[in-house]
């Protein structure tokens, strides 16, 4: 189970994020959140304890990854499409350990 000590959150009384962003992308590739469905599609599934919701990842037609989380809405990019754009180069490198590459 994860605790908000062990990725970002927002905190409403500071009213800003907790913890780096590259914390985040890294539970989802540590807890293996990330599935590859096609070329075109993914999945980021729930963390236990800390979100219940599965986002779409999807691939347009310029080749550009887009996620239906409210982070991507916000700011066209989230931690859910970064998370698949690095298991994506873990899956190019054959033999790669995903820790090695942190």
């Amino acid at each position: 189970m994860i605790s908000d000590s062990q990725v970002q959150f927002y905190d409403h009384e500071l009213r800003a994020l907790k913890h780096p962003w590259i914390s985040k992308v890294k539970k989802w590739l540590e807890y293996d959140c990330i599935v590859v469905r096609s070329n075109d599609r993914a999945q980021c599934l729930p963390l236990l304890g800390y979100n219940t919701r599965t986002y779409e990842i999807v691939r347009g037609a310029n080749f550009t990854w887009a996620c239906n989380c409210q982070g991507f809405g916000k700011r066209a990019n989230c931690s859910h499409v970064e998370a698949l754009k690095l298991k994506l180069k873990f899956m190019a490198v054959p033999g790669a350990a995903q820790k090695e590459m942190f």
